[in-house]
């Protein structure tokens, strides 16, 4: 599991299943890992089923471009010290907030312009009940891109995904 451990918190599990849409934006949070605009952050949002109940999600993702033969359409990563994500979980029925910061995430394109993700992160606090919160987890996504503009500066897309997740919150 990733996160950090703290003994003398309460292990919640947290697990289930999402879906939603991306978009890709003009922000660029990681300008000094290369050219200004050469991987804006993609916004997404989500919504979702849970062992702790209903729940949306809204994110914001920045990749730098890699290479791997086993995608065709390229290969987007963030990791320690390349790239940025960040997440904001709100269950429905309390309102209250989990937020999550991304570890580690592989986006392997095909050539059909869909796409897997395989992602870890890390709980960084939140509200109401959350407040306070560590731990982490990981997910898995898959989805497609509708609408792709090759001739934006930088480029554009929007699409959908669907995936699930395991995790394990921390509560003081």
């Amino acid at each position: 599991m990733v996160g950090p451990v703290d003994a003398g918190g309460k292990v919640k599990k947290f697990n289930g299943k999402f879906g939603g849409t991306f978009l890709g934006s003009r922000i660029d949070v990681e300008p000094t890992l290369g050219p200004v605009g050469d991987s804006p952050a993609d916004w997404s949002t989500a919504v979702g089923k849970s062992n702790r109940g209903r729940f949306t999600g809204q994110g914001v993702a920045e990749s730098k471009p890699g290479a791997d033969a086993a995608c065709p359409g390229g290969l987007l990563t963030i990791a320690p010290g390349v790239g940025f994500g960040t997440n904001t979980t709100t269950f429905t029925q309390s309102t209250d907030q989990l937020y999550a910061v991304t570890v580690t995430r592989e986006t392997c394109l095909a050539a059909d312009f869909s796409f897997t993700i395989t992602e870890t992160f890390v709980y960084v606090g939140g509200t109401g009940k959350y407040a306070g919160a560590s731990g982490g987890g990981e997910s898995h996504a898959s989805g497609f891109f509708q609408a792709f503009d090759i001739f934006a500066t930088p480029p554009q897309g929007f699409g959908s995904f669907t995936g699930t997740f395991k995790a394990e919150i921390i509560l003081p």
